[in-house]
C-alpha cells in the first residue's frame, strides 16, 4: 500500500473512530427519499428526513450525495452535532478533504470546545500539507481534551527528528 493511500485510510479510520460518523440508516433507503415532499411541511421532518437520506446515502456509497443532502439538513436545522461525523465520513471516503475542513470550521465556529472534531481538523491540515497549522489544532485538542487523548503523544518529536 502506498504511503498516500496508507495516510488516506488512516484518516479515514480516525474519523470513524473519534468522530464516530458510523450512521445507521434506520431502514431508509436512497431510493425512498426523493427530498422533501408537500406532505412534510414542518421544518424539523423535512430536516430529519434529508438527514436520514444522507445516511442511506452513505451506505450506499454515494458519498457526494450523501454530502449533499446532509448539508441541506443542516441548512434546514438539524441538529450540528449529529451531522458533523456523517458529513465527515462523506467527505473522506470520496477523498474531498478541502470539504471535509471547510465543515469542520463551520461547526467550530459554533462549538469551539469541540475538541474531537478539532482533532480530525488537525488530521485534515496534515494530509493536505499543513504541518504547521496541523500542529496548533493539536496544541489546541491538548488544552481542551481528558487526558485520554493522544495529541500530546503527536506533539513531541520523534528522537532524531528535525523541527
Amino acid at each position: 500500500m502506498s504511503p498516500t493511500r496508507y495516510g488516506h485510510c488512516m484518516l479515514a479510520i480516525w474519523t470513524c473512530a473519534v468522530v464516530g460518523c458510523v450512521g445507521s440508516t434506520r431502514g431508509i433507503g436512497p431510493e425512498s427519499s426523493r427530498g422533501p415532499t408537500q406532505s412534510q411541511p414542518q421544518p424539523e421532518l423535512r430536516a430529519s428526513a434529508l438527514a436520514e437520506s444522507g445516511r442511506a446515502w452513505i451506505a450506499r456509497g454515494d458519498y457526494v450525495r450523501a454530502e449533499q443532502y446532509l448539508q441541506l439538513a443542516w441548512q434546514a436545522g438539524h441538529p450540528e452535532a449529529e451531522l458533523i461525523g456523517p458529513l465527515l465520513q462523506a467527505c473522506i471516503a470520496s477523498n474531498r478533504f478541502r470539504a471535509a475542513l471547510a465543515h469542520t470550521d463551520r461547526y467550530l465556529a459554533r462549538h469551539a470546545r469541540a475538541w474531537r472534531v478539532r482533532y480530525v481538523k488537525s488530521a485534515l491540515l496534515r494530509a493536505l500539507g499543513q504541518p504547521a497549522a496541523a500542529r496548533l489544532e493539536l496544541q489546541q485538542v491538548e488544552s481542551d481534551a481528558p487526558r485520554s487523548t493522544d495529541a500530546s503523544r503527536l506533539l513531541r518529536p520523534k528522537p532524531g527528528a528535525r523541527r
